[in-house]
Formats: C-alpha cells, sequence, structure tokens
C-alpha cells in the first residue's frame, strides 16, 4: 500500500514538472483534471466491440497484437480494417508484384493465431494512402455496422505518411458517423510517450507466433527483436518493474484526436 501510495506521488510530482515546461513553452497551457501524460496500468482488456485500424497489413499487429489477442480471450469482437494492400513494404517490391498477396497471407495467418474475428482489406495503394471520399464511405459503413466501443489507430505524430493519413481519416469518419468511442493510439515507427500501458505478459507468445508470419516484413527488419524483445520489454519499465511484456498506448477522445490532426494537416 505504502509503494502504491509513493509510486503515484512520484508520478503526480514528474507530471507537475512536465506542466511547468509545457507553460513555458506555450503561456496557454493549463494542467488537466485527469493528466494525459500520467500512465495507467491495463491489465485486463475489456470484453467489447473492438476495431483496430492499420495503415499496412502488419501495424496492428506488431503494435497491438496482444492487446487484440487478449481482447479476444475476454470474448470481444475484434475487427481490423487493413487500409492499404502492402504493395511497397519491402526495398524489392517494385520487381514483386505477387507482394499484397503474401502480406495479405501473412496478416490472415497472423490473424488466426491471435483468434481475431474478421480482417477486412481495403486494397489502397501502398505510400499514397489519401483521404478519399469512396474510402470515408466504405469505412463509415463498418463503424455503423459494428458500432465499436474501442478504436486502436497509429499515434498521429508518425514518419510515415500513411500513418498520419489513417488518423485523418479516422478523426473524419469519427465525424461524419457520430459515433464517439474510446480511442487509443498505438506506437508504430515513432515511439510515442504512452498514458496506458497494456500487461501482455500472459500472451506475449502468442504474440511472438504472429509476428514471426510477417516473413516478407522480417527480411527488411527483425520485427521479434525490435517490437516484442525491444519495444514491448521497454514498455514494461516502471508500472511493471521491468519484468514481462507491455504494449505502450496513448488512450484519449475524438476531440483531442481532432485537435492534433487539424494541426498536422
Amino acid at each position: 500500500m505504502q509503494n502504491g501510495y509513493l509510486r503515484r506521488f512520484y508520478q503526480l510530482a514528474r507530471y507537475s514538472s512536465v506542466v511547468k515546461i509545457l507553460k513555458l513553452v506555450d503561456k496557454t497551457f493549463r494542467k488537466s483534471q485527469t493528466p494525459l501524460f500520467l500512465p495507467q496500468l491495463l491489465n485486463d482488456c475489456e470484453s467489447a466491440s473492438v476495431i483496430s485500424f492499420s495503415p499496412h497489413p502488419d501495424d496492428d499487429i506488431l503494435a497491438v497484437g496482444g492487446t487484440l489477442y487478449k481482447h479476444a480471450l475476454n470474448n470481444s469482437n475484434v475487427v481490423s480494417l487493413v487500409l492499404t494492400k502492402g504493395d511497397r513494404g519491402t526495398s524489392h517490391a517494385v520487381k514483386d508484384s505477387s507482394l499484397p498477396d503474401k502480406r495479405r497471407l501473412e496478416t490472415e495467418k497472423a490473424s488466426e493465431i491471435l483468434k481475431l474475428n474478421r480482417v477486412i482489406f481495403l486494397n489502397e495503394p501502398d505510400g499514397r494512402l489519401k483521404l478519399r471520399q469512396n474510402l470515408v464511405e466504405s469505412l463509415v459503413m463498418h463503424l455503423r455496422e459494428y458500432m465499436p466501443d474501442i478504436i486502436y489507430t497509429p499515434f498521429p505524430v508518425d514518419l510515415h505518411r500513411d500513418h498520419l493519413t489513417t488518423s485523418l481519416i479516422l478523426a473524419e469518419i469519427l465525424r461524419i458517423s457520430g459515433i464517439n468511442p474510446k480511442i487509443r493510439c498505438y506506437e508504430s515507427i515513432v515511439p510515442l510517450i504512452p498514458n496506458t500501458i497494456s500487461d501482455i505478459t500472459s500472451v506475449a507468445e502468442h504474440k511472438r507466433l504472429a509476428i514471426r508470419c510477417f516473413q516478407s516484413q522480417n527480411e527488411v527488419s527483425n520485427y521479434e527483436n525490435t517490437i516484442l524483445e525491444g519495444l514491448n520489454r521497454l514498455r514494461s519499465h516502471g508500472l511493471m518493474k521491468g519484468q514481462g511484456y507491455a504494449e505502450g498506448l496513448f488512450e484519449l477522445d475524438r476531440c483531442f484526436l481532432e485537435q492534433i490532426c487539424s494541426l498536422l494537416d
């Protein structure tokens, strides 16, 4: 009990320090009643209607595969929306016309391991994802069909244009649909400052098996090392005392997502 109180005290002290720094940068910054950067531990994933947005055929599984699997184990309906066909996913992609089919099969195999209910491929061009009217209408239809309680999506600040565009698209379809789910942003290329730590220790080996399905992508980067043994090990620091594996998330609401996207747009 004492350790928990002290940990919370030091977290709040750190948050106050961050607030002071941000006020120096931006005089209009105000401390919120619910600290945005104060991390909370997510031990159990809710039983809910869950939609995961994946810019490419691997992003969401690499980033939050463990969390999605824990949702599935808790009787959630988990749907992955893969926006692009991943035709530029390797250095020799221009020469490999079969790459989209390979990546689709890899994604389907990984999704079976993690017990996702459905994977929907939108087949937009890799590297050229745009906020197109037809795509927006299709995604709004899927949102209204599944009525998600929780949406997982890339954090808006990312080095890959498709990841950024995914956030812009999500903000738009939420505005049109009027649906207001809980939004949890995941880290992909750029690590974020998480306010939610999802403990995936109990399902880490299932995520490892899912990662190994992406043979075409593991030729580019060894994701088992960089994601699972690297980033997911790192995220256990602090709240989990460096034990096990975790996925870092930034939970926000629709209004805050729109504010970030308006700056990026």
